[in-house]
């Protein structure tokens, strides 16, 4: 089962610019990663902020830390209704979108936040 998915962000703009107004999520609470702990996990000793967000069933970390990473071909997929909506806030509020046509003839959409998160989104399938 999964619990929740934890997300490296670079800026805390982010959370309010791109998870909250761009994907929806609503911030559930706020801590810190001490830096002891982020030592021994990820070779930095910083204090790190995290906020939990939700929407629906999902549940995201966002850690914040300027440290670059590179995502490679990592990514969430992210279902909405009406997930046009989501491509065009997100070209609205600057963030990457990425276009593309599919073997079935149909669209695909990735979109990125500043810090090259990728996240797939897509129509909600009933079918």
């Amino acid at each position: 089962m999964l619990r929740h998915i934890g997300v490296h962000i670079f800026e805390e703009s982010e959370v309010h610019d791109f998870y909250e107004q761009v994907l929806g999520f609503t911030k559930i609470k706020t801590y810190i990663f001490y830096p002891d702990a982020a030592l021994k996990l990820f070779g930095e000793e910083r204090l790190i902020p995290i906020h939990r967000m939700q929407r629906f069933e999902v549940i995201l970390e966002l850690f914040v830390c300027p440290v670059p990473f590179t995502p490679g071909v990592s990514h969430m997929a992210l279902e909405y209704w009406q997930a046009n909506q989501i491509i065009e806030k997100a070209r609205k509020a600057n963030y990457t979108v990425v276009e593309f046509e599919k073997r079935t003839g149909k669209k695909g959409y990735f979109i990125k936040d500043k810090a090259g998160n990728i996240f797939e989104i897509k129509e909600i399938n009933l079918v």
